[in-house]
């Protein structure tokens, strides 16, 4: 065990810690799932590109980004997540007690991070800077902690900041409770399908529904497609879209990329669709460039509004644009709550569920969205057939984040 690990507390505490550090995890950075220990080596080399966006890695080794980062800065700002969430757990506070003001990503020379800009509403702001400088001293030890003239913390390492924070006294007024016995809808998505088509028939076996989102362009994409069909099961096309990445991390045939003509955009649009034949929605596959784009972006969604699509966003940059495009567009929008297997260990995969089906609870609805891993499949499997805090439902029955439609039945049988 490393030495510059805090010691491990007993196992009935530790098991309650992590129960309550991955509800605080997900809800502290969308994009980010945390690791469950500091690294042995602060300056251990984090995953190349290629091995983290291969579906066949093994377990634990994807980065903890649908498009990952590779540089040192990054690895410091993921381990300061882990100590503010570790920070909320000790002091026992909720995380609606959190709000995501601004998620970025920052670029310097040939170092990329993510950049975060939170606000916490909390009764002793003073105690909570001084548990989380200690926490930071065990878990990123690189990162320092200062009170900005503003009133505002930062955390920086290398030289750049990487999170601030605004630290607040919560409302007098709570928020109102939902209604006794509703759970709320969760909708299961699960992306990259095409490839496996085994993994397809266990997924469609589920005594749950669950919304398979097809990539254009493989293998087995039309027999995936006609056994959801045949199971009546919700479909969406999973559409590549250029990452920030690329073409180091490459979205596959059928992407969307930035340097197309609005025509290619067009025709390449539409011929990925045509691969997903009663597809009543669309995510994006990778995407975090093009999502930012306007220009291309307000092209595809006009596309969607067209054929009656609504259009679910992945969040795989803090800066897309396509919730602010949709509002103006009048078209259908809805966003990822949750990643569920960003770690490929079943019981990893089971804490997501958990945490998915406590944020429909709260919420009202919410979106995991995962991958036909065996992890992921096998993680399911048990799941499905617990008993559930909310009620797992296609994600055609949520109401779009833009409008007050009850659901999204009515954009296409």
């Amino acid at each position: 065990m490393s030495q510059d690990r805090p010691p491990l507390p007993p196992a009935r505490e530790r098991l309650v810690f992590w129960a309550w550090g991955v509800c605080a995890l997900l809800v502290i950075l969308a994009l980010v799932l945390y690791r469950p220990a500091p690294p042995p080596a602060p300056t251990a080399p984090a995953a190349s590109p290629a091995a983290a966006a291969d579906p066949a890695a093994p377990a634990g080794g994807p980065a903890p980004y649908e498009e990952p980062l590779g540089a040192p800065l990054d690895r410091v700002a993921k381990l300061t997540d882990y100590a503010l969430a570790s920070t909320m757990v000790a002091l026992n506070l909720a995380p609606d007690r959190l709000a995501i003001r601004e998620l970025r990503t920052e670029t310097s020379g040939q170092e990329t991070w993510h950049a975060q800009i939170l606000e916490l509403e909390l009764p002793d702001p003073d105690r909570f800077a001084r548990i989380l400088g200690s926490n930071l001293a065990a878990w990123a030890p690189q990162a320092e902690l200062a009170h900005t003239p503003a009133g505002a913390w930062t955390v920086s390492a290398l030289g750049r900041t990487t999170h601030t924070l605004l630290l607040t006294r919560p409302e007098t007024a709570a928020p109102a409770p939902r209604t006794p016995g509703s759970k709320g809808l969760l909708a299961i998505v699960i992306d990259d399908l095409g490839r496996d088509l085994a993994a397809a028939r266990r997924l469609a076996a589920l005594p749950v529904p669950v919304t398979f989102a097809v990539l254009p362009h493989q293998e087995h994409t039309a027999e995936i497609t006609a056994l959801a069909r045949s199971r009546g099961l919700s479909i969406m096309l999973h559409l590549p879209m250029e990452p920030v990445g690329y073409p180091e991390v490459n979205p596959g045939p059928g992407a969307l990329l930035a340097s197309m003509s609005s025509a290619a955009l067009l025709r390449t649009l539409r011929a990925d669709l045509d691969q997903a034949p009663g597809a009543i929605g669309v995510n994006n596959h990778m995407g975090s460039l093009l999502t930012q784009l306007p220009g291309p972006m307000r092209l595809v969604l006009g596309e969607l509004k067209s054929r009656g699509l609504f259009f679910l966003d992945s969040l795989t940059t803090g800066r897309s644009q396509a919730r602010t495009l949709a509002r103006e567009m009048g078209l259908p929008y809805l966003r990822r709550a949750v990643f569920l297997d960003n770690v490929r260990e079943r019981q990893a995969i089971l804490r997501q569920l958990a945490l998915a089906e406590r944020l429909a609870a709260v919420t009202g609805q919410a979106i995991a969205i995962g991958h036909p891993y065996p992890e992921t499949l096998a993680a399911l499997e048990e799941w499905s057939r617990a008993p559930l805090a909310a009620e797992a439902a296609p994600v055609s029955r949520l109401s779009p984040e833009n409008g007050d439609r009850p659901g999204l039945t009515v954009l296409k049988p």
